[in-house]
């Protein structure tokens, strides 16, 4: 029997002008970064107060080491601020983290490898302030990368490894809402 196999293709086609309008239309893309070295997107987030929170690495081209970088853009604005450098890395990328909370807030963790230790870091962008310095929530040898998490109320959680005379064990921090 010849023709006896039919095959039934669904094709998707783009959107109708009704759904399209129900989306809303994309803005025209503008620039966040230069165009001096590389970048990577890390993370962006939208924060309960409508403000953004971009962050990525940026590849210094001299030196190979990475800016670790946040703007914001405020929820009245199609403009975004000026770009935050919270640490300077070696060129090598650790864990890194981007969590908002319900009250505003914005936290960024990450691991600094220096040497032959680890840091594990972070800084905070309170509701109506400016990014804080970044604070060691521990440092020292024989830490592995670490892994953080937060919710929306602004509570953090940080695991890491850490080698002690041929054995390990995981250590764990936890900061509460910074406001």
């Amino acid at each position: 029997m010849v023709g006896a196999g039919i095959t039934t293709t669904t094709v998707l086609t783009t959107a109708s002008a009704a759904q399209a309008a129900q989306s809303g239309p994309w803005s025209d893309p503008v620039a966040l970064t230069g165009s001096e070295g590389f970048v990577n997107v890390i993370d962006v987030r939208a924060m309960s107060d409508g403000r953004v929170v971009a962050l990525w690495y940026h590849t210094i081209p001299a030196t190979r080491q990475l800016e670790l970088s946040v703007a914001i853009r405020p929820r009245t604005s199609a403009d975004w601020g000026a770009t935050t450098v919270l640490d300077v890395l070696p060129e090598a990328r650790e864990s890194v983290s981007l969590d908002t909370a319900s009250d505003g807030s914005a936290t960024v963790t990450w691991a600094h490898r220096s040497g032959a230790g680890l840091a594990l870091r972070t800084s905070t962008l309170s509701t109506g302030a400016t990014w804080s310095e970044a604070t060691d929530i521990t440092a020292g040898s024989g830490i592995g990368g670490g892994v953080f998490a937060g919710n929306s109320s602004g509570k953090r959680v940080a695991v890491w490894g850490r080698n002690v005379g041929g054995a390990s064990a995981l250590y764990v921090s936890e900061r509460q809402s910074p406001d």
